[in-house]
């Protein structure tokens, strides 16, 4: 069963309650099993009585972290942890610190140093997150952390719905043989993330004592605003800060100006910080394609070529650096990201192109929610949705809960679809972007050959830009010379809202 907004709403008062044990004690949550089973848990394992309210206020602690934190860690319980500015910590900060910690609403804005409406957009998501996990524990999936099949963001490491693809091999297959640079390539929502916290995590059951940095581009909000010095101190700043070490010697990106910044970085790097491993350091840059934006990407992306070739053994005599891992995960081709290939680094990474479910791929997904449709319509829910993994995913959950298939296709443009909030995410990045939604529109009706392309329209922005803007979308795919529409949905949902 979904998570109901009456669940959602139930979990928001209880948070808000958290320290009051009376009103507690009047929670509607106090009737789930799950509350019960982890007050049975502590009397046997701790043998300490603990009363109803005081259980689900010790299961509501633990299941913050578990339910919001995206990565196993410990999560971040201080004002100047950097996590705390890192978007996909947001869910978890603004719910730990606004009902555990009991925090002003302004206070938590200048923590994660975003505006209300984006504080109030992560408290929803963290209050939605965490009843999705609760209600997971109910329906007796505690290993999951999500409602079971339901699709909510990058695939959870133990999620029994996730389907390994032939790249999964190849990757695991590459890391044991000892490559130490990958990209991973793929239009949105294809599994780039899932796929990239799976290698990681390879890495980790591989070599015990790796040291895991990773950085979510996107989510750093003044981007645009720095220099390269400033970039390069924020990245040295993570990786100190990963992994508790002195940020002192960080001082010299900002004292020595005898020093080219990319020199100044690497040396710190080298000196301060793999010389004190035992283990690999695996650095790993989701959304580096953000990087369109500023004009220092090529200068940074020559670094990363340089630090991948000095761990290739290029030159000779720096062993620290072969214990440097770097993943890259990009949306758009990286020509569009650097133009010298002879400093690029994405020539001497191994490309890891993820990309839609084949239909075998889909038949298989079919089979783990229990095989709802019909082989006609199994085949007509491939027309639809052409394998794009969230969508095939969402309509098999929906369809495993009792939807029919006709009555799901038929209501995909209706206020209560469960497409809804994915179709007006689509619709904005288009009615935001007039030149986008021009291009969208052509590919469709002109079958998206991009030399038609060029010349039907004279477009303001470089075409080349353009490309960017489009791959990122994630609504068109390119064939050789031609683009595409992804999938018929979008067909369906968003064309005739142009």
């Amino acid at each position: 069963m979904a998570v109901s907004q009456q669940q959602c709403k139930n979990v928001e008062e209880a948070l808000k309650a958290f320290h009051d044990t009376r009103a507690l004690a009047r929670s509607p949550l106090l009737s789930w099993r799950c509350v019960e089973a982890f007050r049975a848990k502590i009397f046997l394992s701790e043998d300490r009585k603990m009363s109803p309210a005081a259980a689900l206020k010790a299961l509501l602690h633990s299941s913050i972290p578990a339910a919001l934190v995206p990565w196993d860690e410990e999560p971040p319980t201080v004002d100047n942890d950097p996590r705390c500015r890192d978007l996909r910590y947001f869910p978890y900060v603004v719910v730990y610190f606004l009902f555990i910690e009991k925090r002003h609403r302004e206070e938590v804005e200048q923590i994660i140093d975003r505006t209300t409406n984006v504080l109030f957009v992560h408290r929803r998501k963290g209050i939605d997150q965490l009843a999705a996990y609760l209600n997971a524990l109910e329906l007796g999936d505690p290993n999951s952390g999500l409602v079971p099949g339901m699709p909510l963001g990058p695939v959870h490491l133990s999620d029994p719905y996730y389907i390994s693809r032939e790249t999964d091999t190849e990757m695991r297959s590459l890391i044991a043989n000892g490559h130490r640079a990958f990209t991973i390539k793929g239009g949105r929502q294809t599994g780039k993330t899932s796929l990239l916290n799976r290698g990681v995590s390879f890495v980790q059951s591989s070599s015990p004592q790796a040291k895991i940095v990773d950085f979510n581009l996107q989510s750093w909000s003044t981007i645009r605003e720095m220099d390269f010095k400033q970039f390069l101190f924020q990245i040295g700043h993570r990786i100190f800060s990963r992994l508790n070490l002195d940020h002192k010697p960080l001082k010299q990106l900002t004292t020595d100006k005898n020093l080219e910044p990319a020199l100044n970085i690497s040396s710190i790097l080298e000196d301060h910080v793999l010389s004190l491993l035992d283990g690999p350091l695996v650095l790993a840059f989701d959304e580096a394609d953000t990087l369109t934006q500023v004009a220092f990407r090529s200068s940074f992306f020559s670094l990363l070529r340089a630090w991948i070739n000095s761990g290739y053994g290029e030159p000779i005599g720096q062993p620290r650096w072969s214990r440097l891992i770097v993943f890259i995960v990009i949306s758009i081709e990286p020509y569009l990201l650097i133009t010298d290939l002879a400093q690029s680094p994405f020539n001497v990474a191994k490309q890891l192109n993820t990309a839609d479910f084949t239909e075998k791929q889909v038949a298989e997904l079919h089979e783990h929610y229990g095989a709802p449709l019909t082989q006609m319509q199994l085949g007509q829910c491939f027309d639809w949705f052409h394998g794009h993994p969230y969508l095939t995913r969402r309509a098999f959950y929906e369809l495993s809960q009792g939807t029919a298939w006709e009555r799901l296709v038929e209501n995909v443009n209706h206020q209560s679809s469960p497409f809804r909030e994915h179709v007006e995410y689509q619709l904005r990045i288009l009615q935001q972007d007039h030149e986008i939604a021009r291009a969208f529109k052509l590919i469709v009706r002109k079958s998206g050959w991009v030399n038609r392309i060029r010349r039907s329209f004279a477009f303001k922005t470089p075409f080349p830009e353009l490309e960017t803007r489009l791959e990122k979308s994630g609504l068109i795919q390119k064939e050789s010379d031609r683009y595409v529409i992804r999938c018929r949905f979008y067909q369906e949902t968003l064309l005739p809202k142009l």
